[in-house]
């Protein structure tokens, strides 16, 4: 299955990337409508990697470095 990032994600890639997607969209119109402050993206990006984000990167590097041949 590929996403949006256009590598295949593994099934732990697969449901992290789900909840991510939701929260990122959840952060995003909370900031957008003002309910929350743009200064609240900076935790939210540490919840991203914290949630799933740093699995999800390191696949794709990997990916990345298999098409690569390394």
């Amino acid at each position: 299955v590929f996403s949006d990032w256009n590598y295949p994600l593994s099934s732990g890639g697969k449901n992290k990337l789900a909840n991510l997607e939701r929260t990122t969209n959840q952060v995003r119109n909370r900031i957008i409508s003002g309910k929350d402050p743009v200064d609240s993206f900076d935790e939210y990006v540490e919840d991203w990697y914290a949630g799933g984000g740093r699995l999800l990167l390191k696949e794709m590097q990997e990916y990345i470095a298999s098409l690569r041949g390394e």
